[in-house]
């Protein structure tokens, strides 16, 4: 008895790994079409994607339930100048240096900021 209670408890906690799937997109649309849309790829390479058609490639990891993109394209937004760097393909600003971090809580990837978790646009 104790065997059995011992093996459905640790299948429970297994089972509650958090898993990503292949595709994610922003709830937040721009003229119909997803403000950006995530791949991650089995090994370990992402392509981020905006509705301009900018892509930004990069590898991914996943601690716990925190999902950090590493690209040299991701901008720091203190150092982003609007009138330069705006117009500069394949970039986008963040708040941590050449990464993006997204907590991943029931399919879906929530953006965290110095502040907090942003909710606004988040990834399904």
């Amino acid at each position: 008895m104790k065997k059995t209670l011992f093996l459905i408890i640790s299948l429970t906690l297994l089972s509650c790994k958090p898993t990503l799937k292949p595709t994610y997109q922003s709830k937040c649309f721009i003229l119909g079409e997803a403000e950006y849309v995530l791949k991650i790829n089995d090994n370990g390479k992402f392509q981020f994607k905006s509705h301009l058609g900018d892509t930004i490639n990069g590898n991914w990891t996943l601690s716990k339930d925190t999902l950090i993109l590493d690209s040299e394209y991701f901008i720091e937004t203190t150092s982003f100048d609007t009138k330069k760097d705006s117009i500069v393909k394949n970039t986008k600003s963040t708040e941590f240096d050449k990464q993006e971090k997204y907590l991943l809580k029931r399919k879906k990837l929530f953006l965290i900021t110095k502040n907090g978790i942003s909710k606004e646009c988040y990834l399904k």
